[in-house]
């Protein structure tokens, strides 16, 4: 779908960007020697351009959306689109073309990908909450323990380094998760004295 963004510039000259985006469902490809071996699904974009014209005459075009963001210039004066030479001068017109190019890359990407979006941040909202259930435990465990994180740390990093110096004389070798996970490391901890 095509789409157009228009505005008029300081010099009273017409500025369009014409963005068109298109995104669907596709198995990754790779040629190994000759045999095309197949992946995942992945959400690909299969049209994907930004166009600036200045009444009627081509100026720029960008063929990558990562692109399309704004971004500041060098003085942090103004806000530029990073894929083009084109910048905004009005706080208004930069907020409008950001909630243009969202409205073109949301209506551009088919059901398929928006579901496997959703799905993505159903997963990574469940690791999160896994982090800070985790961050929670440790905190409990630090106060039972009467420590400070950064001395739990320090003393997770010296048992780390005494079990390598005793089982690995000293050099690369197996060492048990138990010395790297701070919340495994204080569980077998005792409590320290107050």
């Amino acid at each position: 779908m095509k789409r157009s963004f228009v505005w008029t510039l300081k010099n009273g000259q017409k500025a369009v960007l014409t963005a068109e985006y298109e995104e669907i469902m596709e198995r990754e490809k790779w040629d190994a020697d000759g045999y095309v071996v197949e992946g995942d699904l992945k959400p690909t974009a299969t049209k994907s351009n930004l166009e600036l014209t200045i009444d009627g005459k081509f100026i720029d075009r960008c063929d990558d959306a990562s692109f399309w963001q704004l971004i500041d210039t060098p003085d942090k004066s103004v806000k530029m689109i990073w894929g083009l030479r084109v910048a905004f001068a009005d706080p208004k017109i930069e907020a409008e073309y950001e909630k243009f190019i969202m409205e073109v890359i949301s209506e551009g990407k088919s059901e398929e990908v928006k579901d496997y979006e959703r799905q993505k941040e159903l997963e990574w909202q469940a690791v999160k909450a896994r982090v800070e259930e985790k961050e929670k435990r440790i905190k409990t465990l630090l106060k039972e323990k009467g420590l400070s994180e950064e001395e739990a740390l320090r003393k997770m990093k010296e048992a780390r380094k005494r079990y390598n110096d005793i089982h690995n004389e000293g050099g690369s070798g197996y060492i048990p998760n138990t010395y790297f996970d701070l919340e495994l490391f204080l569980k077998t901890l005792k409590s320290q004295p107050h």
